[in-house]
């Protein structure tokens, strides 16, 4: 996909601002419906530029794995707790109501931490995180396929004449920019300390195997804490870039809830997608690694394939995922039982689901009923989670939680893993690996550093 030339670029975002400003200018607030959608074309442009470039928080830039959708997502037009689930369903059924397809199109980007019950004791460094929330942007880039488009989203307090001014103003000077300010250039690390440590999780696996042996849980997803620091700030949008040019079947992520903090990832698992009434899910558990070498690599394969270990952590994460759909579905098909996901640094063990939802069913609930899977917490599911809280010397904040979008026709939600919270010279890696009978201690940590590389080669460049 070719870029146009600069001048060409900005004229027009120029005038798709001034399209959106003649459409503002033109709504008669009485006749307006609770929510509306204002959008214009613009030239194929550099998305990952153009929100690094805007001061205007929150922020979330989005591409889905396949690369067809691509989306940055600015300020606030409304802003949603996820424990406030009335206000939630209701914005989400209004828009459902809206006879304009424009409206209906509206999408709310947000997430929700691994832990809700943690979220209100949660660790400083997630404070800004709010606890969970969906946030209708004020403004939104998206490219589709081939098609760019800027919009401009209200409701009807936007339209009051001070709020209004404001918009207009906020549109006005949203920065046309095709100069990047994004820093990618390779950073190094200047130290790096793992929460735990190799000796403390070692004492963390045998533990859990031992109560695995008096009959506790099946399976418990252990994860590591690595904070790197640099001798200057991190680059966030510098970072996402590296990972979009470095990872390939992965969903693309940044959130910025205020200036200077960022939670971003380049996750290889859905949660879930929403067409309609569709829904499109998946397990992926068990991991090995990658050879540059073809035959090297489809051996690994092969292992992982025949992998006692990994197949029964596997089939926690198939069943629980088909149980949850089944609860929410009447028709639910396994399209694939048992195949290999290959990424750049990792493989895993994947199956995928299709299901037709049961009446109307809301994104939240949908959400709520398949999160966490054992992929990310273990099994049973309450008695992992505590298994968790105990061994784990750090809240997870976000890290394996639901992130993505919803809107009353579609939705994209992944499981925020591969990931890393940034903010100035720190960058904390988040990753997981499944414990269950069989595991050992030394190779799950290798697991853990696999998972990771990919992140530490978009920050290092080796």
């Amino acid at each position: 996909m070719s870029q146009v030339g600069i001048n060409e670029v900005d004229n027009s975002l120029r005038s798709a601002v001034l399209s959106l400003l003649k459409q503002l200018k033109a709504i008669d607030p009485v006749q307006m419906e609770l929510f509306v959608r204002l959008t214009a074309r613009v030239e194929s442009f550099d998305i990952l530029t153009w929100i690094s470039c805007q001061p205007d928080t929150p922020k979330c830039y989005w591409m889905s794995r396949d690369g067809k959708f691509e989306s940055a997502a600015i300020g606030t037009t409304l802003k949603i707790a996820t424990n406030d689930e009335q206000l939630l369903n209701e914005t989400i059924s209004t828009l459902s109501s809206s006879t304009d397809k424009k409206t209906r199109s509206i999408r709310l980007f947000g997430g929700l931490p691994f832990d809700k019950t943690r979220a209100t004791n949660c660790d400083a460094e997630w404070i800004a995180f709010d606890g969970g929330f969906f946030f209708m942007p004020l403004f939104e880039l998206s490219r589709k396929d081939d098609t760019y488009e800027l919009a401009c989203n209200l409701s009807k307090e936007n339209l009051s004449d001070e709020k209004f001014t404001e918009v207009c103003n906020r549109l006005e000077n949203i920065v046309l920019c095709e100069v990047s300010n994004v820093v990618s250039e390779p950073m190094i690390i200047s130290s790096r300390v793992d929460y735990p440590d190799r000796s403390a999780w070692t004492n963390s696996i045998n533990s859990t195997l031992e109560k695995f042996e008096s009959g506790g849980s099946d399976k418990i997803v252990l994860a590591r804490k690595s904070d790197l620091m640099f001798d200057t700030d991190v680059s966030a949008w510098g970072l996402v870039r590296r990972l979009k040019e470095n990872s390939f079947d992965c969903t693309i992520f940044c959130l910025e809830p205020e200036n200077g903090i960022c939670f971003a990832g380049a996750s290889p698992e859905r949660l879930y997608s929403r067409l309609g009434k569709q829904v499109f899910s998946e397990a992926v558990a068990g991991t090995t690694g990658r050879s540059s070498n073809d035959n090297e690599d489809a051996q690994l394969a092969e292992q992982l394939l025949n992998s006692k270990k990994d197949l029964l952590e596997h089939s926690f994460v198939v069943d629980a995922v088909e149980e949850s759909l089944r609860s929410l579905c009447s028709d639910v098909r396994i399209v694939s039982r048992l195949k290999v996901r290959k990424l750049a640094r990792v493989q895993h063990l994947a199956a995928e689901f299709e299901a037709e939802l049961s009446g109307a069913v809301a994104d939240l609930e949908i959400i709520q009923t398949l999160h966490p899977t054992p992929a990310v917490n273990g099994s049973p599911t309450e008695m992992a989670r505590k298994e968790i809280n105990m061994l784990e010397p750090f809240d997870r904040g976000w890290y394996a939680g639901p992130i993505g979008w919803i809107s009353a026709d579609e939705a994209q939600i992944a499981v925020a893993i591969r990931s890393g919270l940034i903010e100035g010279k720190k960058v904390s890696l988040y990753s997981g690996a499944g414990i269950v009978r069989g595991s050992e201690a030394e190779s799950e940590w290798n697991e853990i550093e696999n998972k990771i590389s990919n992140f530490l080669r978009a920050m290092t460049g080796s």
